[in-house]
């Protein structure tokens, strides 16, 4: 029962240990690794790319409020 306590906690230790980000430092530049999962960069893929598009329409109405304010000044 204890053996097998203790490969349970030895498993937990070793995949926490990996989920962290290390740390490699070479002279005086320091590299930081993030481990992310395939999932989480599609999503944070998928927000920035949502981000842009509502920004170009907000964009695009407001461009097109301002060159119709014109046109009514023009007349």
């Amino acid at each position: 029962m204890n053996k097998e306590v203790e490969k349970i906690r030895t498993r937990m230790r070793k995949r926490l240990n990996q989920s962290k980000s290390t740390t490699m430092s070479d002279d005086n530049i320091r590299i930081t690794e993030i481990d992310l999962p395939f999932r989480n960069i599609l999503l944070l893929t998928a927000k920035f790319a949502l981000a842009g598009i509502l920004v170009g329409i907000s964009i695009l109405v407001f461009l097109l409020i301002l060159s119709s304010l014109f046109g009514l000044f023009l007349r």
